[in-house]
C-alpha cells in the first residue's frame, strides 16, 4: 500500500495534525511525518511531490475549492476541525443558550455551510496525485446515514397537570385541548419506528439518556429513570442490538462534576458504561465541553452541529478526532459531528415537510459523492 510522506516541522503542531485527520481520518491512507524547515509542507508518494505552501493570513476565496488561509489546505482544515474561531467570541455571536451561532460563522458569512470543504481538500490531494500518476489507495468512512436519537422526554407528561399548566401558565388554551388527544396516544413512544429507521439501512442507531430533567428552567433531578416505561423501552433498545448513550444536561457543558453525577447515575440505572452521546440543547463550549469528554475516557461525542442552521459545523461529515488546545495534538475523543437536527429543520429553519426531504436528500447526495457519513438526530 502506498504511503505519504509529510515534510513539516515538528514545530508545527496545527498543521501536524490538520495532516492527521486530513490523510488518516478522511482519506483512510498511510501516512509518516518527517521533519521540515520553513514556508512549505510537502506531501511525497512513490517519488511524486505535492507541495502546500503556508499562509497564515485568513482570507476567503470561494470557488471550486474554498481557500481560508490562501493556498494552505492543512491551516484551513485544522480552522475547521478544531473549532477556534469558536473561542473566546464575544456574547454577540451568541444565542440565549450560550451556543455558538451558526449565523456567526465565516461558513455561513461566506456561503459554504453546506458544503463538506474538508473533505474538498482531501479529494484535492487525491486529484493533484492523479495527475501524476500516483493512485492513493483510501479508504474513506463510506457514504451512509447515521440515525441518532436523544431522548429528552420519554412518555407524556400527566395530561390534567399539562392542560393546567398550559391555561394557567402559559395561558394557551388550544395547546390544553390540543392534549385531549394523549388520553389515547402517546406521541413520544416512536421507538419502534425510530429503530426501523436504522434496521432498514442494516445500522443500528444510538438512543441517547439523559440524568436530569429536561427543561433547564427546572434543574432537578428527577427525570424518568425510574419510570416502568423506561425499564420497557431499554429493553427493547437491547435486544434489538441499538446503542445506547449519554446526554448529559443543560448544565454539564462547562461544569465537570454535574457532568459525572448525571453520567453516574444513568449508568448505574441501566447497569453498564456509557462511551457515546450528545450534549443537551447541542451545548458545547469550545474548548471546555470536548475537554469533559476527554478527561471522562468518552469515545465519541456527536454534538458539533448548529442548533439554529443545518449544515458541516466541521466542514465534513467523517468521524474525526477533535484538537486538544492544551496539548496541542489530537484527542483519544471521536467526534461525529452532527449535520442535521429535526428540530432546527422545524423551529428555527421553519421549512415544511417537502424541503425537510429536499434538504435531507440533499446530503444523502453529499454523503454518496464524498463517501462519507451523515449524522441526523430525530427527538423520539
Amino acid at each position: 500500500m502506498s504511503k505519504i510522506s509529510v515534510y513539516i516541522s515538528e514545530r508545527d503542531d496545527k498543521r501536524r495534525y490538520a495532516a492527521e485527520q486530513l490523510l488518516g481520518m478522511i482519506l483512510g491512507v498511510e501516512y509518516e511525518f518527517i521533519g521540515g524547515e520553513g514556508k512549505e509542507v510537502v506531501l511525497e508518494c512513490e517519488g511524486k511531490r505535492l507541495s502546500i505552501v503556508k499562509e497564515d493570513i485568513i482570507s476567503v476565496e470561494v470557488g471550486d475549492i474554498v481557500k481560508i488561509y490562501g493556498d494552505d489546505i492543512l491551516m484551513a482544515t485544522f480552522f475547521m476541525l478544531s473549532r477556534e474561531e469558536e473561542i473566546g467570541v464575544g456574547e454577540d455571536k451568541l444565542d440565549e443558550h450560550g451556543r455558538f451561532k451558526a449565523e456567526a460563522s465565516l461558513a455561513y458569512k461566506e456561503g459554504f455551510l453546506d458544503r463538506p470543504v474538508v473533505n474538498e481538500y482531501a479529494e484535492w490531494v487525491v486529484e493533484r496525485f492523479a495527475l501524476m500518476g500516483v493512485d492513493l489507495e483510501c479508504k474513506r468512512q463510506g457514504g451512509k446515514v447515521i440515525y441518532t436519537h436523544d431522548i429528552d422526554i420519554l412518555t407524556n407528561e400527566p395530561i390534567l397537570k399539562s392542560m393546567g399548566g398550559d391555561i394557567l401558565k402559559r395561558h394557551d388554551i388550544l395547546s390544553a385541548i390540543s392534549r385531549i388527544r394523549n388520553i389515547w396516544y402517546d406521541e413520544h413512544d416512536t421507538f419502534e419506528y425510530l429503530m426501523e429507521l436504522s434496521e432498514k439501512r442494516g445500522q443500528k442507531g444510538t438512543f441517547n439518556i439523559m440524568g436530569t430533567h429536561y427543561d433547564y428552567k427546572q434543574p432537578r433531578e428527577k427525570n424518568y429513570l425510574e419510570k416502568k416505561a423506561f425499564a420497557r423501552m431499554i429493553e427493547k433498545l437491547e435486544k434489538r442490538g441499538h446503542r445506547i448513550g449519554f446526554h448529559p444536561g443543560y448544565y454539564t457543558s462547562d461544569d465537570e462534576g454535574q457532568w459525572k453525577k448525571e453520567r453516574e447515575k444513568v449508568e448505574k440505572r441501566i447497569g453498564k458504561r456509557l462511551t457515546v452521546g450528545r450534549q443537551h440543547y447541542l451545548r458545547v463550549f469550545i474548548p471546555r465541553t470536548l475537554e469533559i469528554w476527554e478527561d471522562n475516557e468518552m469515545e465519541t461525542d456527536s454534538s458539533l452541529g448548529y442548533a439554529d442552521k443545518t449544515g458541516f459545523r466541521c466542514g465534513t461529515g467523517c468521524a474525526y478526532h477533535p484538537y486538544d488546545f492544551r496539548t496541542g495534538k489530537s484527542m483519544k475523543l471521536i467526534e461525529q459531528p452532527l449535520i442535521v437536527m429535526d428540530e432546527t429543520m422545524k423551529k428555527y429553519e421553519k421549512l415544511t415537510e417537502e424541503q425537510k426531504k429536499e434538504r435531507i436528500m440533499m446530503y444523502e447526495s453529499l454523503s454518496e459523492k464524498y463517501n462519507m457519513p451523515i449524522t441526523i438526530l430525530y427527538h423520539n
